[in-house]
């Protein structure tokens, strides 16, 4: 959360509570450190706690290989779970219903580089009942809603997945390895 004194009585702020998550390696896969050249009231401690992003490539080498990206926290996420606490002598800043910059809202969507270059999903938010990843082995109904396949779903022989009518699957551009969402029915699955 960042603040900044309009008067001009004082410096700019930038408050980070001890409950937010950073990404802590670079596009490189390197690890990331703390700088020394800031002036801490509490020096930050790095966890290695996965925040579950909903796409967040595992390794990248320019803007331009990633084909989308969302920062939000997935619905089960430690960071849905964990809630940032300003301090008590705050008079600026609101508590949040999560930890990080983001919680459900995609607020990057309509003035960031990532949606004038159309690497953002829409500012819909698939929850654990819509979001569709990996092997289905069982039958399973879907009904209507919208679903998202946030990986690819293979649906394996004797399942069957059964879409009622007013249902609509939507794909992220990709998975957090790279590879395109697809929806697979495989033989002997309907």
């Amino acid at each position: 959360v960042t603040y900044s004194q309009m008067d001009g009585a004082g410096p700019d702020l930038l408050y980070l509570a001890p409950e937010n998550y950073f990404r802590v390696t670079d596009m490189s896969g390197n690890t990331a450190e703390i700088s020394t050249q800031c002036t801490w009231m509490t020096t930050p401690s790095v966890s290695s706690v996965n925040p579950s992003l909903l796409l967040n490539p595992f390794q990248w080498t320019n803007h331009g290989t990633i084909a989308q990206l969302d920062p939000r926290p997935s619905f089960d996420s430690v960071v849905q779970l964990t809630f940032a606490t300003p301090p008590t002598s705050n008079t600026y800043l609101v508590p949040a219903s999560f930890a990080g910059a983001f919680g459900s809202d995609l607020w990057l969507e309509s003035w960031s580089y990532l949606a004038d270059t159309h690497r953002l999903p829409e500012n819909e938010y698939p929850t654990s009942n819509t979001t569709l990843c990996g092997p289905l082995t069982e039958s399973r109904i879907l009904p209507a809603d919208t679903y998202y396949l946030t990986c690819s779903v293979h649906v394996k022989s004797g399942a069957t997945l059964t879409l009622n009518p007013g249902t609509t699957i939507k794909a992220y551009a990709q998975d957090s390895s790279g590879r395109a969402t697809t929806l697979v029915i495989e033989q002997g699955a309907k």
